[in-house]
């Protein structure tokens, strides 16, 4: 049996692109830190966290980035997880094995005359997309050449990847696409069966076979010119970044707040119809036989301790059986050979017991326990694994921050934990409305932040960080502050952002966490109501002068959204990194018109945050996980539009250069013009840097005070065809860069 543990996640290389950039302008700062790091720059951080879409399904034509058209013959060539074979070669009708839980039945049409058939266990091949105009599960005719008719011809090969634009809006809903834990490890490793053994092929080949809705797995929209996509021309687009856990929402805004999958301590027996059960090798146990074949035995929210008994499941057609889990079923996937699982790990959605909505009681097995952030020693017999969150560190370091999340007002309001709930229908119409996802809110699985919890005390030394709007007055190291005091100072509605903003009294460190008909989420989020969204935010930080000079806003994405995306992860741990994700930085203080091809997953983002305001690393994720401070620089550079000057016979355009610290640079400055086309030449350039780009010299530098610019001419020979592209970098104190 060959090795499938790390072999599919190796990163490969990312090859560097021109980028072609539209003049942009930029601000001084003025008293400021001690600006030596570029980050330093930076006083306000405002993290915006949307929902479920690759790097490749949304900016795989982006300019500069590693695209789609990068993508290997190999990830291209998607296998069936049944026999390895390439779906290409299995074309026909009702003979798609589809991922689900509900049996197949032979020769059941696809959606039944009423079109009520919304779970069919088969699909074509190529399959159909699945989701209606309205985000449900049957087929989705819209792709169809006749819209009456679910089963006619499609009008798209699903098999390789297409554009979502020639058949659905970005204004309007797509369906959803199956994002869990085990599934996005086997898409990812390119795993399949053959004769019942496990493989594993690699390369991403197994993206469609895994999914509930492959139909939709290679769709994308091009997403350049739409509102966040033209933030990301004028600033930074991180094209090698990673969601940092396996799977969906819930894991990964864990790992947004602490970096670490929670654990369900001492959890029941009666809780065991949640536990997945896995084989020798991490891989889900599959029915090889009856009407569910080729289809999991059970998935699970819960991962497999040794000890484990499962029971009443349903295998290969007999129901009612029972196993006892040894350590070989307790196989972690991604990890390399004999790395089980050492507790009962929550991977897949669960509520918390401080959290909870939709007619779920706080007292539910199901429900995971709060989460201790509060009692590093364990004492008073406190059994649960100590977690701290970036919540936490911040705390205690006194530097102000909140968790603004849409609708958080109405999740209150309408959540079943509230000793005193408010049960309005109000409430429940909002929630429809809204699609408010309580499992969108990590801090609140935690003690310290626990919102209904008027009894027990949060430790002193974890009280601090408050700023703008607060319902309590409460200060740093204050004793008695109640968990749901903490909670209400912290954990606040998006609304309060936006005062926060305009009243000038934004936290250092911010989340935002938009309502899901705001977050882009497909199936209940239309594209581009959520781009929209982000904009706005952008717009409403940047009509306070002010603020905006001082502030990097970084948006990003919880996870992958079972889409596909061509690269693939590195190799870090049994929880990730996942599957590529967009990542914008948006700032004065940020390369403008830049595509950094470096390294990173969402732990960036809380390392980033520890940089700038010297925490203490969370566990060895954020101290080992490489930080955005490159996207940030000293120096500014503002283009010209180029012009022609007939006498020379050349392209002209002049830079600005301006620093944006406040401390002194020293001469002298060099620009280096990295990625220049080849359809043309810098003539007159000083020299070549070391990486063989040509540089330019900024004449009379021999200093450049805070807040001062200067300003050099770039002459190109004329180009046979084509613009002018290339990615300036500034160097500065060095004569050869």
């Amino acid at each position: 049996m060959p090795d499938m543990k790390h072999k599919s996640f190796n990163l490969r290389p990312v090859a560097a692109w021109p980028l072609l950039v539209a003049a942009a302008s930029c601000l001084p700062f003025g008293g400021l830190t001690n600006a030596a790091s570029p980050l330093n720059n930076v006083d306000h951080i405002i993290v915006i966290y949307q929902e479920n879409w690759s790097f490749d399904g949304l900016y795989g034509s982006f300019p500069g980035a590693n695209g789609i058209t990068n993508a290997s013959s190999n990830s291209l060539s998607q296998i069936d997880r049944l026999n390895g074979n390439a779906l290409s070669s299995e074309t026909g009708t009702f003979n798609y094995n589809r991922i689900s839980q509900t049996a197949n039945t032979a020769n059941t049409p696809l959606v039944q005359t009423s079109n009520t058939n919304t779970n069919p266990g088969t699909l074509n091949t190529p399959p159909q997309p699945l989701g209606s105009p309205t985000g449900s599960s049957v087929v989705d005719t819209r792709f169809n050449s006749n819209g009456s008719d679910p089963n006619s011809a499609l009008n798209v090969n699903t098999l390789q990847p297409y554009l979502l634009p020639n058949f659905v809006s970005p204004t309007a809903l797509t369906g959803d696409i199956v994002h869990r834990y085990w599934h996005e490890q086997f898409q990812i490793a390119g795993a399949y069966q053959s004769a019942t053994t496990d493989m594993s092929a690699g390369n991403n080949q197994s993206f469609i076979t895994w999914s509930d809705n492959p139909g939709l797995v290679m769709s994308r929209f091009d997403a350049t010119s739409m509102p966040e996509g033209l933030l990301a021309q004028q600033y930074t687009m991180c094209d090698n970044f990673f969601h940092s856990a396996f799977g969906g929402s819930f894991l990964n805004h864990q790992f947004l707040v602490a970096a670490a999958a929670p654990v369900y301590d001492s959890m029941p027996t009666s809780n065991q119809g949640n536990i997945a059960y896995l084989d020798s090798n991490g891989y889900l146990v599959m029915n090889t036989s009856g009407a569910s074949a080729g289809k999991p035995v059970r998935d699970g929210s819960i991962t497999p301790v040794a000890g484990d008994q499962l029971t009443g499941l349903t295998v290969n057609g007999t129901s009612g059986q029972s196993v006892t889990l040894t350590s070989t079923n307790a196989e972690a996937f991604a990890g390399s050979a004999g790395t089980t699982f050492d507790k009962h790990y929550g991977v897949n959605t669960i509520r918390s017991k401080n959290l909870t909505g939709n007619g779920e009681s706080p007292s539910a097995v199901t429900t995971l326990p709060s989460l201790n952030n509060s009692n590093p020693t364990n004492a008073s017999g406190d059994t649960r694994p100590y977690t701290p969150t970036i919540g936490d560190t911040l705390s205690a370091a006194n530097v102000s921050w909140k968790w603004y999340s849409g609708a958080w007002d109405s999740i209150k309001g309408y959540s079943g934990s509230n000793p005193s709930p408010l049960t309005s229908p109000s409430y429940a119409t909002a929630n429809a409305s809204l699609q408010m996802q309580y499992h969108h809110q990590p801090f609140a699985y935690f003690d310290n932040y626990a919102p209904f919890d008027t009894t027990n005390t949060v430790p002193a030394s974890y009280v601090g960080g408050f700023s703008g709007y607060q319902p309590a007055s409460l200060t740093a190291g204050q004793s008695g502050v109640t968990r749901a005091q903490n909670a209400a100072a912290h954990l606040q509605d998006e609304t309060i952002f936006f005062q926060d903003v305009a009243n000038g009294t934004l936290p250092a460190v911010s989340f935002i966490k938009p309502v899901g008909v705001n977050n882009e989420h497909p199936g209940y989020a239309a594209l581009q109501t959520g781009q929209a969204h982000v904009a706005a935010i952008v717009q409403a930080v940047q009509a306070n002068p002010t603020l905006w000079a001082r502030t990097a806003i970084i948006i990003t994405y919880d996870e992958h959204g079972g889409r596909f995306d061509h690269v693939s992860p590195p190799a870090r741990d049994i929880w990730g990194p996942g599957v590529r994700v967009p990542c914008i930085v948006i700032s004065p203080a940020a390369r403008q018109g830049y595509v950094d091809h470096t390294q990173y997953d969402t732990s960036s983002v809380l390392a980033t945050i520890e940089e700038r305001f010297g925490l203490t690393h969370l566990n060895t994720r954020t101290s080992n996980a490489t930080s955005l401070a490159g996207v940030f620089t000293n120096v500014q550079v503002a283009r010209s539009s180029f012009s022609l000057n007939r006498a020379l016979g050349k392209f002209v355009q002049t830079l600005t250069v301006t620093n944006i610290s406040n401390s002194a640079l020293p001469g002298p400055v060099q620009v280096v013009l990295d990625n220049l086309s080849s359809n043309t030449a810098l003539t007159n350039k000083t020299g070549t840097a070391q990486d063989g780009s040509s540089f330019i010299t900024v004449p009379n530098v021999s200093s450049l005070p805070p807040g001062a610019s200067a300003t050099v001419q770039l002459q190109f020979t004329v180009p046979g065809s084509g613009g002018i592209t290339y990615n300036p970098r500034t160097v500065t104190g060095t004569i050869t860069p």
